[in-house]
């Protein structure tokens, strides 16, 4: 773990719930009505994975997400 935090790239499971993260937020910004519908259904998984990373609202933007991912992640190399 050590070279991934001076390669300055994230594990993948940290990389996969970034992504996920990032998807949710990009459809909380969405018009559409069906994937708003869409997106009240799957609430519940986001603020699973967003607890993770000491956050509780979908509407974030993308650089406090990534930097909250590497936040939890820098924490857990030190």
């Amino acid at each position: 773990m050590s070279l991934q935090f001076f390669c300055q790239t994230l594990p993948m499971t940290h990389f996969i719930d970034q992504r996920k993260l990032l998807l949710w937020s990009k459809l909380a910004m969405h018009g559409n009505s069906f994937l708003l519908s869409f997106l009240r259904l799957m609430q519940n998984r986001f603020y699973a994975v967003a607890s993770g990373y000491d956050s509780s609202s979908i509407s974030v933007s993308i650089s406090r997400i990534k930097s909250a991912v590497w936040a939890k992640f820098t924490d857990s190399v030190t």
